[in-house]
């Protein structure tokens, strides 16, 4: 199938030096990057991701978070404790 695309300038140039610098066509670099564009959307997640993800959902929901300033605190006394001084 041919498909004839318009792209500015500057993107025709970074691909024309991508596509010489692989020594690939230019049309085989952009086969391979649409598809491995459809590749990455298809992609399933295993059951162990999904599980990880609904448990971060569930205390995100539940208000089980930390603030940046909190996760520094914990890290910084976790340090101290263990090795006698703080990350910063």
């Amino acid at each position: 199938m041919t498909i004839t695309i318009e792209l500015p300038d500057e993107l025709a140039t970074r691909l024309r030096a991508d596509a010489e610098a692989q020594g690939r066509d230019v049309a085989a670099v952009v086969a391979d990057t649409v598809a491995a564009a459809y590749d990455d959307e298809e992609a399933e997640m295993d059951d162990e991701t999904i599980a990880a993800l609904e448990r971060g959902v569930a205390d995100v929901e539940a208000n089980r978070t930390f603030s940046l300033d909190e996760v520094r605190n914990r890290t910084d006394a976790a340090l101290a404790a263990r090795f006698g001084k703080s990350a910063a």
